[in-house]
């Protein structure tokens, strides 16, 4: 069987100490699990380059998406304040940012935290154009170190199936398909052009048999699959990546802040007030 491409991921988590306000930037690159201290700590390190004084990193998490899913969260022992001198009045104030992968499709980035002098009135100052090469840097250290689009869901060349059998009862359904499927177990399909049986939309985990032109449905025993022909076909689908290949500076922006992660949520315990 082949071996699925690593997936990795990193995710800073952002807070502004004035307002207790925070953020999280995800980061995929397909690096191997877990990434190393270096690697998480110069990706921190750029980011902070260019962050308010009054913001800082407190946490990270590391997770790997593929081929199995693993993730931790470590907080810092000291979290990593920004090296910017000049407070954030508002922490949703962010330079925007395109990156591009190298046939020309682009995602937004959106880089909070950014000092209070740098954006006055929606609009970027003398000391924000000076700034922004700051930010230009990171944008190139991620294109630099192999940092990618993260594409959850992505759909292969169909597979032509030929019948969906239940041996039995509560056992799962087989899948025979005209042509070797090449799947690998724990990977996902979707069925499409099969009309009549709903209970096949959605993404269905696989397990391989000894036979290559039959997988099981995982699962699936919980429904009563007697279709012996099928006449349809199947999609591998799995999350892929696309190395950013170039980027640019679009615009200053606004963007949501919320509670910061790992806090206690709900009511806190009564306190006993003695008078």
């Amino acid at each position: 069987m082949a071996v699925l491409p690593t997936i990795s991921q990193i995710t800073l988590f952002f807070q502004h100490l004035p307002t207790g306000e925070g953020w999280r930037e995800t980061y995929t690159n397909t690096m191997s699990y877990p990434p190393s201290s270096q690697a998480v700590g110069a990706l921190t390190t750029s980011r902070i380059t260019f962050l308010a004084d009054d913001c800082q990193v407190y946490a990270y998490r590391i997770a790997q998406i593929q081929p199995s899913r693993i993730a931790q969260a470590i907080h810092y022992f000291n979290p990593q304040g920004g090296q910017i001198l000049i407070p954030c009045e508002e922490p949703g104030n962010c330079f925007v940012y395109h990156v591009f992968d190298n046939l020309g499709h682009r995602r937004q980035m959106a880089l909070r935290g950014i000092p209070n002098t740098w954006i006055q009135s929606s609009s970027l100052t003398s000391a924000g154009r000076t700034g922004a090469k700051l930010s230009d840097a990171f944008a190139a250290f991620l294109v630099a170190n192999g940092y990618s689009f993260y594409i959850p869901y992505s759909a292969s060349t169909p597979i032509p199936v030929g019948g969906i059998l239940s041996p039995g009862a509560g056992l799962n359904a087989n899948v025979t398909t005209y042509s070797p499927h090449g799947l690998n177990f724990g990977q996902y399909v979707k069925f499409t052009k099969i009309k009549g049986w709903p209970t096949l939309k959605g993404l269905w985990a696989v397990q391989p048999t000894m036979t290559n032109t039959i997988f099981v449905l995982v699962g699936s025993g919980r429904y009563s699959f007697q279709i012996v022909t099928a006449v349809g076909q199947c999609q591998l689908v799995q999350p892929i990546t696309k190395p950013y290949a170039r980027y640019n500076y679009s615009e200053v922006s606004w963007r949501r802040t919320g509670k910061v992660s790992f806090l206690p949520r709900g009511k806190g315990s009564a306190v006993l007030l003695h008078r």
